[in-house]
């Protein structure tokens, strides 16, 4: 029985070590500089969304408030989720380049859940989110 047990828990473990998507696919069409094979998080960058609440300052704070303010740039264009705001006008907002990849990056990975499971109502989707 803890020869079953131990086995159980090294396969959870070895399963949960799997790369699990950190390579999402982006819009080619809007930004040809972020490509599938990139990592989701750029190496040596600190983002907002990895620090402790705990630990954030107030420009911590304040760029937090900007990204939400994001999904009001998405809308649905030809059965997909587009990212309306061009690189420049979204450096524009005073949001760091970086997670102008990460949205590319979100837009694209959401695309393809959609697609796969046959998603229809995308506009009706992105209404209901609060800021849009």
């Amino acid at each position: 029985m803890k020869g079953l047990a131990f086995i159980l828990c090294i396969y959870i473990f070895v399963s949960g070590c799997q790369n699990v998507d950190k390579t999402a696919n982006t819009h080619d069409t809007v930004n040809n500089d972020v490509t599938a094979d990139m990592p989701y998080f750029e190496k040596g960058i600190n983002y907002v969304q990895l620090i402790p609440d705990s630990l954030r300052n107030q420009e911590d704070i304040e760029l937090i408030e900007k990204l939400k303010t994001l999904p009001r740039y998405l809308k649905e264009e030809n059965g997909e989720v587009v990212f309306t705001l061009s690189k420049k006008e979204f450096l524009a907002l005073g949001i760091p380049e970086q997670y102008y990849n990460l949205v590319l990056k979100d837009v694209k990975s959401m695309n393809k859940m959609f697609k796969e499971n046959n998603v229809k109502n995308i506009d009706s989707l992105l209404k209901t989110y609060p800021s849009h």
